[in-house]
């Protein structure tokens, strides 16, 4: 080993040495961190700070939500076309077809085989790169090494990851984006799915992580938030004016139904509550600068039951004189996008954008030819005044014949059937070019 190779190693030997010292300070950072998040600050602010709070924050929600209204209401459109979704019609008359075709759900049932079995092979799913020069291969198996921890960290100690990965590629490509929210419980790693309908960011922000506001709304149930209050998780609930029959416990009934793909049951007490936990900045010390809290507000009460930081000692940037110039926020939420929506840095387009319009056009055609021959098989038409047999429906059976009193001349001339109209062939045409072209 000549000199060069020599100084070589001694540097990635000491490289590593800093690396270990480093991640110690991270640990040590990393349990400062999870102190901080485990303390509710609720009980060192005044009810009328409370108050002003929740008013405020409720405000703004109702804002953020406001501004992807448009969105809210197209994506619901789309979830029922893609979970085909059962609905009675009235036209052109009452309980006429209404088939849906499974263009959309085809659709994304088919990038969510390729994605899932593209992003999840096998045991080893998190990936690593080597930077640098690496002769001696000492990165190369540290990259290794913290690939097969991460991998099994993801598919052993996370409940439920799995799951909500396989969930999320097929959420994505119907709605266009969905959420994964990351986080420590404890000592625990927990990373949940978050429906897009579920996270309330204004449309217009530019990205997820600049957003002033990310509002997670969350349905939990009786004794969930008796658990959150008696551990101190929740503070100050008045669980009285909680339980009150009259308070209303879902922020949008149908809309919770038909997006979480769930009924409230037929006793309210066991009906999920609405709580919204605000991932914000507000200032709290009074030095003129907002730090990043998540603010957790009872939406039937309208109480702040719940604040604590989403930054760590090692992010807060301070100048010479000490005074804070900069906080970097802790992020919980991660995006996945399907395609980037030009008006929105948020929200993103999916199948249901680009398929939606063809799918219900694909349905029309198809229940307009079903009526038709419905019409055509099941005729109907006039009756005059003077054919002496019951009116309204009248059912046969094959080779049946029913006595009626007319004379079969005036049963003639007293029956006017209206015109037998064929399903078009030119409709025909146009479904197997919607079907196509989808």
């Amino acid at each position: 080993m000549d000199q060069q190779e020599l100084q070589d190693l001694e540097a990635q030997l000491q490289d590593e040495i800093d690396r270990e010292k480093r991640t110690a300070e991270d640990e040590q950072t990393l349990q400062a961190e999870r102190a901080l998040d485990s303390a509710n600050l609720v009980s060192s602010l005044s009810k009328a700070e409370l108050d002003k709070m929740a008013f405020d924050l409720l405000e703004d929600i109702d804002i953020d939500d406001n501004s992807r209204s448009e969105w809210k209401e197209k994506n619901q459109e789309y979830l029922k076309l893609a979970v085909q979704v059962k609905e009675k019609k009235s036209f052109p008359w009452p309980d006429a077809s209404n088939v849906k075709f499974p263009l959309l759900t085809t659709a994304s049932m088919q990038f969510q085989s390729r994605a899932y079995k593209t992003l999840i092979s096998g045991s080893r799913i998190v990936k690593t790169r080597v930077i640098g020069d690496d002769k001696l291969g000492l990165k190369r198996e540290r990259a290794d090494r913290i690939s097969e921890h991460m991998s099994y960290q993801l598919l052993e100690q996370i409940p439920s990851w799995e799951e909500g990965m396989d969930t999320l590629c097929l959420v994505v490509p119907i709605c266009g984006n969905a959420f994964k929210k990351s986080y420590y419980d404890g000592n625990e790693i927990r990373s949940e799915l978050v429906l897009p309908q579920d996270l309330v960011v204004n449309f217009y922000a530019s990205s997820l992580e600049s957003a002033w506001r990310k509002t997670h709304i969350q349905y939990p149930s009786w004794n969930d938030i008796v658990t959150n209050t008696r551990t101190g998780y929740y503070s100050g609930l008045d669980l009285e004016k909680l339980k009150d029959p009259d308070a209303e416990k879902f922020e949008d009934e149908d809309a919770f139904q038909d997006g979480q793909g769930l009924r409230p049951p037929a006793d309210d007490d066991d009906a999920p509550y609405t709580f919204y936990e605000c991932h914000t900045w507000w200032d709290l010390d009074g030095d003129d600068y907002y730090e990043p809290y998540i603010i957790t507000i009872c939406k039937q009460t309208k109480q702040v039951v719940r604040i604590t930081p989403r930054f760590g000692p090692k992010d807060v940037i301070t100048n010479a004189a000490g005074r804070v110039v900069k906080i970097n926020p802790i992020e919980l939420f991660t995006n996945y996008r399907f395609i980037p929506d030009p008006r929105s840095g948020v929200y993103g387009l999916g199948f249901g954008h680009i398929l939606g319009p063809i799918n219900e056009a694909t349905n029309a055609i198809i229940n307009q030819m079903i009526d038709a021959s419905t019409a055509s098989i099941v005729p109907s038409g006039w009756l005059s005044r003077g054919a002496r047999m019951q009116t309204g429906t009248i059912v046969f059976k094959p080779g049946e014949w029913k006595v009626h009193n007319s004379m079969g001349d005036d049963l003639r001339k007293s029956i006017f059937p209206n015109p037998k109209i064929d399903p078009s062939p030119v409709m025909f045409q146009l479904l197997g070019l919607f079907v196509e072209a989808g």
